[in-house]
């Protein structure tokens, strides 16, 4: 205990000691708002409108769930196989069938059991929410899948259906859902608590549905009274369980989000203008501080650089919906983040999961894999009114939902002007360097992680510093292993270098992983050279001591690209001898290499 409060600040020391105060109050009784009923602004008009959809004027969300008709008539009039899509999700979901981080067609039941993992089937404590250990997989099983289909992003696929339909069934699927979910998670108990950026994407998920729902028949005031009763104990729960200390990164500023979303969306709440002035100022600290100044996200995982691009994005559109005027930073940075994004992204429109991948996304407007950037791109170049994003992006029927469908045209409009603005490739505060053309379809696309390990515990890093992705011909040829999971004995498996394209020596590597989000030891990769030219493209890198085996040790490694031709990988392991050093290469699961020759020490491989 003594070890783990030294160097820790009095703010923090005092916001740690406060939560635990309050989830010691919780469990007693002492402090909890279960059952209470919400306390609504004496400045806005109290009647029977408190117990209905918020409808207060101007639009509070992004246009396209403001727009829900015109977006749901748009799409079915000119992408009818999409429409169909969202119907037979709604079927799917209706079955009780859903598909969740990899695991297709899980049998949940209709409504599930919200606290029984579907994989392991393992039912976690009905207890509160502090008392449960959910990384404990005796416990809880893997929480991840457990929360994926807490966070109810599958109730904004309803909506679609609805949207295109007009069927009945989607609204009383909702209602049926919502109001089971309500009754089995009263305020404070169970695992569905125990995180609160868990808590703050369920909330985004409520006020994207209920804001498409808003004018379906069948909701009413009963309903709207459980609703309101539970969104108060969301708002309250983030705002005292922020995650300033514990994970100052996409945790905290997707609570901020989340809370800025209750109070712009039901701004009759009696503590929505807190929310929103709180959920306001963490995003404009945490974006001076989680986004470097090359537009990196300081984490080192493209996966939570996405989750962030999306954060920052929604804040901007959730402000002018609002009628705020967003910080002047969040432009600037924007532009930074989806600098980087447009240089990870491949011919397909995906970008390599380097460093972790939860398999998750904020708000759940398609089926497309979050590894896909196409939709994304086009809302950004809509936004930024950048032709470049524009060119690289697609994807309409997303872009609709965020923006509405007058919002293609403009997309298209973007689409058809040549940009003056040059690919950034290299982004040398974060580490990460891009070989590639500067067409959105260049087939080959190489990305190397010369940068540092990670921020605060490194806790999203992986043992990757100069790890090499490859793509050739428009196809992934050498990959990242990407995670797999967050718990049990593969996930140090998954982020050690074993699984990278990299080097150990004497069977070690420099960063070497301890408990599933800290690390025994870590290294950074540098960048020491860095060309680019319309002919070609040159990176050297090195590698920190691989301090457990030879102290002096370096791995240094060089690539070179040469304009339709040839990539070239070098490396040497320099400052000192070893005993033994294994060299391995991640081939995508469609590769077959081959040995072509050896000669002496050289092996040659197709």
């Amino acid at each position: 205990m003594l070890s783990r409060l030294r160097g820790r600040s009095r703010p923090e020391l005092l916001t740690r000691a406060r939560q635990q105060v309050l989830a010691i109050g919780e469990r007693y009784g002492i402090a909890g708002v279960a059952g209470r009923v919400p306390e609504f602004r004496s400045d806005l008009p109290a009647s029977s409108d408190h117990w209905t959809v918020s409808r207060f004027a101007p639009p509070r969300l992004p246009l396209g769930a403001e727009s829900v008709d015109a977006v749901g008539a748009a799409i079915r009039d000119a992408w009818p196989e999409v429409a169909a899509g969202y119907v037979a999700n709604a079927t799917r979901i209706d079955r009780g069938e859903l598909s969740l981080m990899g695991h297709a067609g899980l049998q949940l039941g209709s409504p599930p059991d919200w606290h029984e993992e579907p994989i392991a089937r393992v039912r976690s404590p009905r207890a509160h929410w502090s008392t449960i250990p959910y990384l404990e997989r005796h416990v809880v099983g893997d929480h991840k899948v457990l929360w994926e289909f807490n966070r109810h992003q599958y109730f904004v696929s309803l909506a679609q259906a609805w949207a295109v339909s007009g069927d009945a069934q989607c609204v009383r699927l909702f209602m049926a859902h919502m109001n089971s979910w309500i009754a089995a998670n009263p305020p404070h108990l169970g695992v569905n608590w125990a995180s609160s950026l868990e808590v703050a994407y369920r909330a985004i998920s409520w006020c994207w549905a209920l804001r498409m729902f808003r004018h379906a028949d069948g909701i009413d005031a009963a309903f709207m009274q459980r609703v309101y009763a539970s969104l108060d104990a969301h708002g309250r729960h983030i705002e005292r369980y922020l995650s300033t200390y514990f994970s100052p990164n996409t945790h905290l500023t997707g609570e901020a989000l989340g809370l800025l979303y209750l109070g712009a969306t039901f701004p009759e709440l009696a503590r929505s203008e807190t929310w929103r002035t709180c959920g306001s100022r963490i995003l404009d600290e945490q974006a001076r501080r989680q986004v470097y100044s090359d537009g990196v996200y300081f984490e080192q995982a493209t996966q939570y650089h996405r989750y962030t691009t999306e954060i920052y994005l929604h804040y901007l559109l959730l402000a002018e919906a609002s009628g705020d005027a967003a910080s002047p930073v969040v432009r600037p940075v924007l532009h930074r983040l989806f600098d980087v994004l447009l240089a990870l992204t491949r011919a397909d429109g995906t970008m390599p999961l380097i460093g972790d991948d939860d398999g998750g996304r904020l708000v759940q407007l398609d089926d497309r894999r979050p590894d896909q950037l196409r939709g994304l791109l086009a809302v950004g170049a809509v936004v930024l009114d950048r032709s470049d994003l524009a060119r690289a992006g697609g994807d309409p029927d997303y872009l609709a939902w965020m923006l509405g469908a007058d919002a293609i045209d403009r997309w298209l409009e973007l689409r058809s002007m040549s940009s003056a603005t040059p690919l950034r490739c290299a982004f040398p505060v974060g580490g990460l360097f891009v070989m590639r053309e500067d067409e959105p379809d260049s087939p080959d696309h190489v990305v190397i992680d010369a940068g540092p390990h990670g921020a605060l515990s490194c806790g999203h890093s992986h043992a990757d510093a100069l790890s090499v992705v490859v793509s050739c011909g428009g196809g992934p040829l050498f990959v990242d292993a990407g995670t797999y999971t967050y718990v049990g004995a593969e996930r140090n498996q998954f982020r050690g270098a074993s699984v990278h394209n990299l080097f150990t020596v004497d069977g070690r590597a420099p960063s070497q992983p301890a408990s599933p989000f800290r690390w025994e030891t870590r290294s950074d990769g540098r960048m020491t050279e860095w060309h680019r030219t319309p002919d070609f493209s040159w990176i050297r890198g090195i590698e920190s001591a691989y301090q457990d085996a030879v102290p002096s040790l370096r791995h240094e490694r060089c690539v070179f690209r040469p304009r339709g031709g040839v990539i070239v990988i070098r490396d040497a392991i320099v400052g000192g001898a070893s005993t033994s050093a294994r060299l391995r290469w991640q081939c995508a699961a469609d590769v077959e290499p081959a040995l072509r020759s050896r000669t002496g020490t050289a092996t040659v491989i197709d």
